[in-house]
């Protein structure tokens, strides 16, 4: 699968040796068919001092990921072969910030609370 190449471009650099040439490595065979809807906003780093200077961009249709495949992603390493982890951080006020979401549809009604991500903000992200 492709996503198993490119999981393993990024961790054959630490097993082998400090860097990689990856070539033609090609994001949108890991992305989901429809990239054409998605929400987008305004945020922060993930780790301290988790400065707000990233525009963050969600995809509406997930992409899926096998057991195999999240080892791998566990396998990747940071430049100083540690492992990466608690880069996570919990959600915060949006301050004012407008959530943004974007459809390439003519038509589209925007209030399924079965999204996780759509459930979490509540409606007033709803758009008709």
């Amino acid at each position: 699968m492709l996503l198993d190449g490119a999981l393993r471009s990024m961790i054959l650099p630490f097993n082998r040796q400090k860097s990689a040439i990856i070539h033609s490595f090609r994001p949108h065979y890991i992305l989901p068919i429809n990239t054409d809807s998605f929400f987008r906003y305004e945020g922060s780093l993930t780790t301290p001092p988790c400065e707000e200077s990233v525009i963050w961009t969600i995809l509406s249709e997930p992409i899926s990921m096998t057991k195999i495949q999240l080892g791998l992603f566990r396998a990747i390493r940071q430049n100083d072969g540690s492992e990466i982890k608690d880069n996570t951080r919990p959600m915060q006020p949006l301050n004012g910030r407008p959530i943004l979401y974007q459809s390439m549809k003519r038509h589209f009604k925007f209030c399924d609370l079965s999204n996780p991500f759509v459930k979490a903000l509540g409606q007033r992200i709803c758009q008709f």
